[in-house]
C-alpha cells in the first residue's frame, strides 16, 4: 500500500467490489485510520 499513498485517488476492492475510491488522505481521514492498510482493515470490518 506505500505505492497507493503517493497516488491522486485509489479505489479498494474486495470479492470484485468497490468499497472506496477516494484520495488516500480523504480515506485516511473517513476512516480514522493512520494509514491505507488500516483504513482498508477497518472498512472491511464494518460490511
Amino acid at each position: 500500500m506505500d505505492e497507493a499513498e503517493r497516488c491522486d485517488s485509489i479505489i479498494l476492492m474486495r470479492d470484485g467490489r468497490v468499497v472506496a475510491s477516494e484520495p488516500p488522505a480523504d480515506l485516511r481521514a473517513r476512516t480514522g485510520a493512520d494509514d491505507l492498510e488500516e483504513a482498508f482493515l477497518t472498512l472491511v470490518e464494518a460490511e
